[in-house]
């Protein structure tokens, strides 16, 4: 689907209207992107043209373009952000399937840094069903399933990350992680 103003403009309404995250495409934001620069473009060429400046309606629409966008970013992570909180709380994993890429690791790196919060401030395991072992990641991993069936990752060499006590000892039996405390 190719993204216009009316398509951002269904977007952000939807946002607004639910309280989960909405089904976009996954290149939606290059998308976005890619026609927030095309509007930009136009104006551009249309102030040389005149030799007067811009015509305020156009000028008007390309910023309620813009202001639109990011709206629409502050809602989509907002609830990023508030699921990963839960979640950390919980032990439960919110369904991710409306989300994109950035969004899934705002949510895994919100919920990992909560947890790891959570675990130093009142004991192993106290914001989740699982104990913690804090482990330093020794290469990049992409996004796996672990063996309690949940998602993790994706992961980056040289970070600390708290995880469940099985998912860290099968990381670290392969060579992938090693036990910090």
């Amino acid at each position: 689907m190719v993204i216009d103003f009316q398509r951002v403009k269904d977007v952000h309404l939807a946002e607004k209207s639910d309280t989960g995250l909405t089904k976009i495409e996954s290149d939606f934001y290059e998308q976005l992107r890619s026609f927030i620069e095309e509007e930009r473009e136009k104006l551009r060429q249309k102030m040389e043209a005149s030799g007067v400046g811009l015509d305020p309606e156009n000028l008007f629409t390309y910023r309620n373009l813009i202001i639109l966008a990011k709206q629409i970013i502050a809602m989509r992570a907002e609830k990023i952000v508030r699921m990963a909180v839960a979640d950390a709380f919980t032990g439960k994993d919110s369904i991710l399937d409306n989300a994109v890429d950035w969004e899934r690791e705002l949510y895994w790196d919100v919920r990992r840094k909560v947890e790891a919060v959570i675990s130093r401030v009142v004991g192993e395991g106290g914001g989740s069903a699982f104990n913690l072992v804090h482990v330093r990641i020794l290469t990049d991993i992409p996004v796996f399933v672990g063996p309690d069936l949940r998602e993790y990752g994706p992961f980056r060499a040289g970070e600390e990350v708290p995880l469940p006590k099985e998912v860290a000892d099968v990381l670290v039996k392969k060579g992938q992680a090693e036990v910090i405390r």
